[in-house]
């Protein structure tokens, strides 16, 4: 099996973790420019979405990667990884896409399983670490104990156009946060948009502002992660919060693109046909 060399990531999603409420936590895409959201917004203009979803009928293989610490520990449960992965099949299966674990291997370097990242070291850590470990052609999944410049984060994926790479934390294993960075693997926007968006309650602009789908309703952690909004026992907004019209939202809490925690567990039908595109269209060489 060949290994890439080249890090190549262009676009990150980023996850960080908030305890601010009741089962919930927040997470932020940090490294995202406005080229891409320009792409995405022209993406989401050539999807026919009142069609049914595409069955692209495939498997794809996935290759995990454990980093152990000082003392050789990998401090992590491999039933708790193929139990996230038997999560993400279920989250993706409406439109006929599953992840076969098919490479397991642990990395004895304990100095990355604090990885920097977010700097130029970290950039050289990152591209040392891929350089020696990734597999070609599968999507390459590494478990790590923190991300150093990034103390609160809890993952980040190359959006379609960077590298086949996803980074999780371990602590992370058991939560949505791998569903929620395959979503964003398959190109897919939180569903606040870059977090500087003015999507209305009535969606008037919806494909405009947000995450430009009109199936994700308006989200108002626009001041993201500095304060997010809390949300109360039944995945409800806590303070009643309104956008520019003087309209109560009632933001998609239930999204797993949102920044929602315990709450979250679905995805759209306009999000599962973004990720079937971005599969067809700039993902179909993984195997």
């Amino acid at each position: 099996m060949n290994k890439k060399t080249n890090i190549g990531n262009k676009f990150l999603g980023i996850a960080f973790l908030f305890l601010f409420s009741i089962n919930s936590y927040s997470q932020y895409t940090g490294e995202l420019t406005p080229a891409y959201y320009a792409y995405a917004q022209n993406r989401n203009s050539l999807i026919s979405f009142n069609r049914l979803l595409p069955c692209v009928n495939k498997t794809l293989s996935v290759s995990i990667h454990i980093l152990k610490d000082s003392l050789g520990q990998t401090n992590i449960n491999y039933s708790d990884i193929t139990a996230a992965f038997d999560t993400l099949n279920s989250k993706f299966s409406p439109i006929c896409l599953k992840f076969k674990i098919c490479n397991v291997d642990s990395i004895s370097n304990f100095q990355w399983d604090s990885l920097d990242v977010n700097d130029d070291n970290g950039l050289k850590e990152e591209q040392q670490l891929i350089t020696n470990h990734h597999i070609d052609s599968t999507i390459n999944v590494y478990f790590i104990a923190a991300f150093n410049n990034l103390p609160l984060a809890t993952g980040f994926a190359s959006f379609p156009g960077g590298c086949d790479n996803i980074f999780i934390l371990k602590d992370n294993v058991n939560d949505m946060t791998i569903s929620h960075e395959f979503g964003h693997f398959f190109g897919l926007l939180h569903t606040f948009g870059d977090g500087n968006s003015q999507e209305l309650v009535d969606a008037s602009n919806c494909s405009t502002q947000g995450d430009f789908l009109c199936d994700t309703e308006a989200d108002p952690s626009a001041d993201l992660p500095s304060q997010p909004p809390s949300v109360n026992n039944y995945c409800e907004l806590a303070n009643p919060l309104h956008d520019a019209n003087n309209q109560f939202y009632m933001p998609p809490t239930d999204n797993i693109m949102s920044y929602y925690g315990d709450c979250r567990c679905k995805f759209t039908n306009q999000q599962y046909a973004i990720m079937a595109y971005e599969y067809l269209t700039n993902r179909k060489y993984l195997w």
